[in-house]
């Protein structure tokens, strides 16, 4: 259940999104009842795949399933996620 008095949400929260946008993008590849070779294949197309904004452009490949390496730290703003940073590279 959404709690609005949660200051804070660690980076796992933003990811949640992320993944489920980019599944959605997935899915609108892929025949009605895909399959999960289908699926990923259908990641494999993905370049510069916009996401509002929570990462950069995202690309998959074949060799390369990692969606990024840099995000940005936002700060909720009358109900809206404003960046307060540009994109920063994280280690690994």
């Amino acid at each position: 259940m959404h709690n609005r008095n949660i200051q804070t949400r660690p980076c796992r929260y933003v990811q949640g999104f992320v993944a489920a946008m980019l599944l959605e993008e997935a899915l609108k590849r892929v025949p009605v009842k895909p399959t999960g070779k289908q699926i990923r294949e259908a990641c494999e197309t993905f370049r510069n795949v916009d996401t509002g904004g929570l990462l950069p452009p995202v690309t998959y490949t074949a060799g390369s399933h990692e969606s990024c390496n840099r995000l940005r730290i936002y700060q909720v703003k009358k109900g809206k996620l404003v960046p307060v940073t540009n994109y920063i590279t994280v280690s690994r």
